[in-house]
């Protein structure tokens, strides 16, 4: 095999510009797509900060819009924790659906320049359906769902289905359970019909995996055959180097982590530090960097605590205490 001479700094693994293939985001993109066959209005994915929330969603669009039989139309609203007003609402609604004119206008001009967009949108596609999926949606207000319920209103009326994806963190479960007391079953029925928790890396098999993917599943330039162990490791990879063999030592690494660090949770361990970690030791122990033969448990230690696993973590679990270790001393 050729190996191309490529800058690294040009690599997805130094520009972040890559969605890798979890078993997490597969088995959520199967129940996304589930969802959509079976036409249900809306439905909550929640989960802990890190998980690869965002990055399901990511997926979920590229394989949408990659579809080569039809392409649904659908949009990823970014909510953000402003003041529940109808004017913001609907030019937060716009511009998330890029329509060239979102900020001019009343309210209502913008309800109705939105439901006609939408409209126009799914005719042109030949679809009857349009697909929100709207991240940090715990952030989401009693008349947030007001208006979103007028939305689906609106399209329905023309025969379009809007199906919602509330992606959020846990507490929109409390959301849910506040609605329920409430009996709101109109905002339950047509936006939390079903629920998934998204959880972070909990079986072995979820690291092999993502390992394999790195050794085998990955390519770059497309069309080259050179997966991204392979870039960073070319001789050790012709050799038969692969970064799945050294999970046992990364386990090692982690558990000394957790120890050491008093974190408690490694049931769960959030995507992105894994993958800030893969990325890591591809980039400092591979050909670009310390050009090592081997990946050891102390590399791993090392990878783990750049990717900031444990400054993100720790914190959670220890008890802080006050130092006042400069009482003792005389200040003059």
């Amino acid at each position: 095999m050729t190996y191309a001479n490529i800058s690294s700094n040009n690599h997805p693994i130094e520009t972040g510009r890559y969605i890798i293939s979890t078993n997490q985001i597969t088995n959520g993109q199967a129940l996304i797509n589930n969802w959509i066959k079976m036409r249900i209005p809306g439905a909550i994915i929640y989960g802990k900060q890190r998980m690869g929330k965002t990055k399901l969603i990511n997926y979920a669009q590229h394989i949408l819009n990659n579809n080569p039989e039809y392409v649904i139309p659908n949009y990823h609203i970014k909510w953000t924790n402003h003041s529940s007003k109808e004017n913001t609402f609907f030019e937060l609604m716009l511009d998330s659906v890029n329509h060239s004119i979102p900020f001019e206008g009343r309210p209502i001009e913008k309800r109705r320049r939105l439901s006609n967009y939408l409209l126009s949108v799914a005719e042109k596609s030949k679809q009857n359906k349009i697909i929100f999926f709207i991240d940090d949606a715990h952030r989401l207000k009693k008349q947030d769902y007001e208006w979103l319920m007028d939305i689906y209103n609106d399209l329905e009326s023309f025969g379009i289905s809007l199906i919602s994806f509330l992606v959020a963190q846990e507490e929109i479960l409390y959301v849910l359970q506040d609605l329920k007391r409430r009996k709101a079953m109109q905002i339950i029925g047509r936006f939390m019909t079903d629920d998934y928790r998204f959880t972070g890396f909990i079986e072995q098999k979820d690291f092999e995996d993502l390992l394999d993917e790195y050794d085998q599943y990955t390519e770059f330039p497309v069309n080259s055959n050179i997966t991204f162990t392979e870039h960073y490791f070319k001789e050790q990879y012709d050799a038969g180097f692969r970064l799945k063999n050294y999970l046992p030592q990364f386990f090692a690494a982690m558990n000394h982590i957790q120890s050491t660090h008093g974190i408690v949770e490694f049931k769960e361990i959030p995507a992105m530090y894994v993958i800030r970690t893969i990325e890591n030791v591809l980039i400092d122990y591979g050909n670009f960097g310390e050009k090592v033969s081997e990946i050891t448990i102390q590399h791993w230690v090392t990878a783990i605590e750049n990717s900031g696993y444990i400054t993100a973590n720790a914190n959670l679990y220890k008890s802080k205490q006050l130092d006042e270790s400069y009482l003792n001393k005389q200040n003059y």
